[in-house]
């Protein structure tokens, strides 16, 4: 007879009571639902569509890996990653949550990197984007342009600090530097990744690729916040504003983060803890995430430990950097005038095509940086 353990009981028990709470409370629930499909559509959707149709395409044909090879000996060196890590890492930070995440999982799954590197990667390539720090937070949140900039400061710093600390995790010793012509490598590289078939076929299974992962999102996204609201509801997020704010982040962040604004407390205090909730990402970004992490070996504990402690890293910045930014950020607060933020479907779309250039430039000025290193040395 087969033992009966803890948690087959407790996740369909969890499970019932949210779709009691639901049924109880149609309202609040129905008002949950359009925050998370406003959310979905207006930010999420179409500054993301841009990034991962130019993604798919781009490792279709191969390019990611022309792109890795150029950049490859700088990438080792400091982060212990190849150069197609470099793409996942760049698009990650400029793009935003969960892209990071997606394209590592799917260089693992095409095997163009290793478990290894995989888990060092995914260690701090999944990370909030300039738009929704700058934008959402910041201007409409806040209502404070100059803690934007402290927030994103902290935010990569704390994601750079993970990837050093994690450069060395299950790092093989037999790395060989590649010798001979770096652009005819890349070509090589290139033209053995692209995928077989005619572009037209490529591109649309780009799209539609691109289109079900947005969906998928939007689905997390929904239903965290739902279930946000729910434990609001019924009393399980209690204590100041401030501390609701935390806990709701620790959930959803941009709930956590509207509220963490609203509060009333000390500018200082308030954009610290907004710095840790965004860099930690919240439980619904985490779903999104392991939903691609899972379809591969990468260590899942690996990624949420090193989110956690990236948060708690965010923390000790903040408080450490504050000094730097405190003139500007006090003198552009106001507890009473808070900028209105305006979620734009046009505007999210040009920021998805403009980073995903950003990125581009980005990842080729680095591979130039490295051949450049690379013929000198020889």
């Amino acid at each position: 007879m087969k033992r009966i353990h803890l948690k087959d009981i407790i996740l369909p028990a969890i499970v019932a009571a949210l779709n009691i709470i639901i049924i109880l409370f149609p309202k609040e629930t129905l008002s949950a639902a359009k925050d998370g499909v406003e959310l979905w559509f207006f930010n999420v959707f179409p500054s993301l569509l841009p990034f991962l149709i130019g993604t798919n395409l781009l490792q279709a044909l191969g390019a990611v890996s022309f792109f890795g090879t150029l950049a490859e000996p700088l990438s080792q060196r400091i982060f212990g990653i190849s150069g197609e890590g470099v793409f996942a890492a760049v698009a990650g930070f400029l793009s935003g949550y969960p892209t990071g995440a997606k394209i590592t999982a799917d260089l693992r799954q095409k095997n163009i990197i290793s478990k290894d590197e995989a888990n060092r990667l995914v260690t701090f390539a999944n990370n909030s984007g300039p738009l929704f720090i700058l934008g959402a937070v910041a201007a409409g949140m806040f209502g404070n342009v100059p803690a934007g900039y402290f927030i994103l400061v902290i935010h990569y710093i704390s994601a750079i600090v993970m990837g050093l600390i994690f450069r060395n995790y299950k790092r093989s010793k037999n790395y060989t530097k590649p010798t001979g012509n770096p652009l005819r490598q890349a070509f090589l590289r290139m033209r053995e990744k692209r995928e077989k078939g005619p572009f037209g076929m490529i591109l649309a299974k780009s799209v539609s690729g691109a289109v079900e992962t947005m969906l998928q999102a939007g689905g997390f996204i929904i239903l965290f916040c739902v279930v946000l609201r729910a434990a609001q509801t019924v009393g399980l997020i209690r204590g100041t504003e401030f501390f609701q704010g935390i806990n709701s982040g620790i959930v959803e962040m941009t709930n956590g983060s509207r509220q963490i604004a609203s509060s009333g407390s000390n500018i200082k205090h308030a954009v610290i803890a907004a710095a840790a909730v965004i860099s930690w990402g919240g439980l619904s970004v985490h779903a999104q995430s392991v939903a691609f992490l899972s379809k591969t070996d990468i260590n899942v504990m690996v990624y949420i430990a090193a989110k956690a402690f990236q948060a708690g890293i965010s923390v000790v910045l903040g408080f450490a950097l504050y000094p730097l930014f405190s003139k500007s950020i006090d003198s552009a607060y106001s507890a009473t005038v808070m900028a209105e933020y305006s979620p734009n479907f046009a505007n999210g779309i040009t920021f998805g095509v403009v980073s995903f250039g950003a990125a581009l430039a980005i990842i080729f000025l680095l591979a130039i940086i490295a051949s450049v290193i690379r013929s000198r040395k020889r």
